[in-house]
Order: structure tokens, then C-alpha cells, then sequence
């Protein structure tokens, strides 16, 4: 385990975009964006249990509701985009022996 541990460890390090370490989703859990634009955020949070790791994009676009469909930045996509990356790896994480079993 303290091989795949470190293994984790050095994969986040190398993930420069606001890391933010994560409690309570698996052993060690981190979430940063992946991709940021005015229009797009993508945040990848991922975790790790013993030795199995899991990642888990969710991505977010804002559309400005008018005909031409061009989208608009906003403050809060960021924070629900996040929001739903961790959430949807929590459940993961606290599921996983189920997961793992239905395949």
C-alpha cells in the first residue's frame, strides 16, 4: 500500500491547477481543474482506497439562454462543477465494494 500511496501522491503533485487535498473521500483524496475557461470548467477529483485509484471528471458550461448559444462566464460554475466532481467520488468511494462486485 505505501507504494501505491506514494504513487498517489506524486501523480497530484504533478497536477499544478489549484490541488485542494479533500477529507473524507477514500484513504487520500484530491480535487483541481483540468480545464478553465470563461465559457468551461472541468475538475477532476480522484481518490484512493489501498491500492485502487479512481478518478472522476465532471464538466460545467453556462449558456447565456439567448438564440446564438454562446455561453457566459459565471462565479458559481466553478463551485457546482466541484461540488458535483466530489460528490460523485464520495459515493464511489463509499460504494466501491459493491461496484467492484457487480462487475
Amino acid at each position: 500500500m505505501s507504494h501505491a500511496s506514494e504513487s498517489f501522491g506524486r501523480y497530484w503533485d504533478g497536477f499544478n491547477r489549484d490541488k485542494k487535498a479533500v477529507n473524507g473521500i477514500g484513504d487520500e483524496a484530491f480535487t483541481g481543474i483540468e480545464q478553465r475557461s470563461s465559457d468551461k470548467v472541468v475538475v477532476k477529483t480522484g481518490f484512493r482506497i489501498s491500492n485502487l485509484t479512481v478518478d472522476v471528471f465532471a464538466t460545467g458550461s453556462n449558456f447565456s439562454g439567448t438564440d446564438d448559444v454562446r455561453t457566459v462566464e459565471s462565479s458559481q460554475l466553478f463551485s457546482d462543477v466541484k461540488s458535483g466532481a466530489e460528490s460523485l467520488a464520495k459515493a464511489l468511494a463509499d460504494n466501491i465494494d459493491e461496484i467492484m462486485l457487480a462487475r
